[in-house]
């Protein structure tokens, strides 16, 4: 889909691409990918262990493009508290990604 002259001017959106949208460059490169979750109970971690997954392999394939987690609903309280900086809460849910 190509749109008007925007903020993509010259890059091409890709639904459903490498992941629920991407932008691409007008070299065909992914720009930037987005993951959208909407879930009605709190994201929790375990919700996100496919979507990290996934974002490191296009981390690896495309150093340039920006990955983006887009949630539509609330945290739940592990992440909650680990955004909030609580020094105990982040370095546990930093422990569980480093083993995912």
């Amino acid at each position: 889909m190509i749109g008007p002259q925007t903020a993509l001017s010259g890059q091409h959106v890709w639904p459903e691409g490498i992941e629920d949208l991407a932008i691409l460059g007008r070299d065909g490169r992914p720009r930037e990918a987005v993951q959208v979750k909407g879930y009605g109970a709190g994201l929790s971690l375990s919700d996100l262990k496919f979507t990290l997954k996934r974002a490191v392999k296009i981390a690896r394939d495309h150093p340039d493009c920006v990955i983006r987690i887009l949630s539509f609903g609330p945290f739940g309280p592990e992440l909650t508290a680990a955004w909030a900086g609580e020094g105990s809460a982040r370095n546990k849910v930093t422990a569980k990604l480093k083993r995912m």
